[in-house]
């Protein structure tokens, strides 16, 4: 079986540093792998869909010998926490709403991932980073949810002011 660099750098890595940056799950993984003492492990990098499963190995590898020390992993924490509040969204909620625009529960779990989903993205990074931006570009604009008995039909219930438009008619 031919050597694969990858595991080669890795496996090198793992032997030689004490403190280890790690960008990317797989990378995170092969070290796991690989590391045979204690080590300070940083993450560096990691994309967002896998945020949750770096954080699960993370912290598996702090409990495992030969325990890894992570001095910081609060942002990757809320990554995984925003990841997961997406795929909530994604599955659950926009299905649901797009059966039926109006429903009580589909709207009420609108309003509360995109609450949470902007205000964790806030406190991922810095003012001014990208995260932060599209969170306050994204502001999500409280309004009463509907009663039962209201149509909905075709008109969108946006406080204009706040948004500085017109409200919406039919096309």
């Amino acid at each position: 079986m031919a050597a694969v660099p990858e595991w080669e750098s890795v496996a090198a890595m793992a032997g030689k540093a004490d403190a280890i940056g790690v960008s990317g799950l797989k990378e995170a993984v092969l070290l796991f792998a690989n590391r045979t003492t204690q080590c300070r492990v940083f993450v560096t990098g990691v994309e967002l869909r896998e945020a949750p499963a770096m954080l699960e190995l993370l912290t598996k590898a702090k409990r495992v010998p030969p325990r890894w020390v992570i001095p910081r992993d609060k942002k990757l924490r809320q990554l995984s926490r925003l990841a997961n509040d997406l795929v909530i969204v994604e599955e659950v909620v926009l299905p649901l709403l797009t059966e039926d625009a109006a429903d009580l529960d589909g709207v009420r779990l609108l309003h509360q991932y995109g609450w949470s989903i902007r205000h964790i993205a806030r406190h991922v990074d810095k003012p001014g980073g990208p995260f932060f931006l599209a969170a306050r570009r994204g502001k999500l604009v409280r309004t009463r949810p509907p009663r039962p008995s209201e149509e909905w039909g075709s008109q969108c219930r946006v406080p204009t002011q706040e948004l500085g438009g017109r409200p919406c008619e039919d096309r």
